[in-house]
């Protein structure tokens, strides 16, 4: 829970939308992390691999990703 907290308030003003962003809901966000692999953490393929983050583009245009970094 506290890594999804960190890359939320990370990631998400890089990705807001552009103009005034006090009324506009951000193009692109950070919707679930799964921070913390189910079962032992080995540090395998396996383990780091259950280990993700959804993002979720909240508009009907297509948003190009090419060049963003997620930390």
């Amino acid at each position: 829970m506290a890594a999804s907290a960190i890359v939320s308030a990370v990631a998400l003003p890089a990705s807001a939308a552009d103009g005034d962003r006090h009324h506009q809901r951000p193009r692109v966000e950070i919707s679930r992390v799964q921070a913390d692999s189910p079962g032992r953490d080995d540090h395998s393929n396996r383990s780091l691999n259950a280990e993700w983050v959804e993002i979720t583009n909240t508009t009907r245009d297509a948003i190009n990703l090419r060049g963003w970094t997620l930390r």
